[in-house]
């Protein structure tokens, strides 16, 4: 099946493309920044699409509690579900500038005209939202399953898939392209931070990774795809 991940623009080709960046607004976002997206929240914010940098989407219960949902990158977008009329059913939804980055900022009447005028957005765009939910439920599965080192080693390569510049021949390390905490890390594939910790500290003995503060450098990415159980070239983007 076709990774429409990370992927809309290009699918939709230069033509939906420059119709969105003509009805869009580019503004620029900081890390921790709190970005108005149609959602919960906003719902009346625009569709963003991200060009550069990573955001993420965090739930908020009324207990306070929050839950880290998705991360887009470049070529995502965020609060693209109000446009089939169903924002989320969470008490609150967050979309947070993760680095420094730009993003498109359209409204959702300028979206929705869009794709009217290209239909194969409509379709992209369903395809899209359909491959967030079947990533997430295989999230959920592999949560309730597997060890917290495969857990992460799938986590890892997914954040890897949003690297897009070709690996010079034989250079195996590669940087995951956005600063995870360790704690933002063990929440997302479900465990805890001890746990993300001695995960980690046994793989840098092995000299599979090398980490410092909000940096993950994978120095083996073979292995990696051993302890996952898949390929790389064959695994889902982050949902």
């Amino acid at each position: 099946m076709t990774d429409y991940q990370g992927r809309f623009l290009t699918a939709g080709g230069p033509s939906l493309r420059d119709e969105i960046r003509k009805a869009g607004q580019e503004q620029s976002f900081a890390q921790g920044e709190a970005l108005r997206a149609a959602g919960t929240m906003h719902p009346d914010g625009p569709v963003l699409v991200i060009d550069s940098g990573f955001v993420s989407t965090v739930a908020i219960a009324a207990s306070a509690q929050y839950t880290l949902l998705s991360i887009r990158g470049p070529g995502d977008l965020a609060g693209e579900q109000v446009l089939f009329g169903n924002p989320s059913e969470l008490d609150e939804l967050a979309v947070t500038g993760m680095t420094h980055g730009t993003a498109w900022w359209v409204s959702q009447k300028a979206f929705r005209q869009i794709l009217d005028d290209h239909p194969q957005g409509w379709e992209i765009l369903a395809h899209h939202l359909h491959d967030r939910a079947a990533a997430a439920e295989k999230r959920i599965r592999l949560m309730a399953g597997e060890t917290a080192g495969r857990r992460l080693a799938v986590f890892l390569l997914q954040l890897l898939s949003y690297e897009e510049q070709a690996q010079a021949p034989g250079d195996r390390a590669q940087r995951i392209p956005l600063p995870l905490s360790q704690t933002e890390l063990a929440e997302w594939i479900g465990v805890s931070r001890e746990t993300i910790e001695r995960v980690l500290s046994g793989w840098t003995r092995r000299g599979l990774v090398e980490t410092g503060r909000r940096y993950l450098l994978v120095r083996d990415v073979p292995k990696l795809e051993e302890i996952a159980g898949v390929q790389q070239a064959v695994i889902q983007r982050a949902a």
